[in-house]
């Protein structure tokens, strides 16, 4: 997570580890902190992830869930 973000709390920390089998590949995390936003709240968070799956750089739900 540190390498990611700049700043974790408590809540950023548990949703990151919902993800960790999605974060222990370095290409993966690389396409989520490589996005245009930093995900700031657990639900950023796993749009930002929705939109590395879909190949995206941008966590937009319009662009995501159609």
């Amino acid at each position: 997570m540190d390498e990611m973000w700049p700043t974790s709390n408590p809540v950023m920390r548990k949703q990151v580890k919902n993800y960790r089998a999605y974060f222990n590949a370095k290409d993966r995390r690389l396409k989520v902190s490589t996005q245009n936003k930093v995900p700031a709240t657990p639900a950023q968070l796993h749009m930002a992830v929705m939109a590395a799956i879909c190949g995206l750089k941008d966590a937009q739900p319009n662009q995501i869930f159609n």
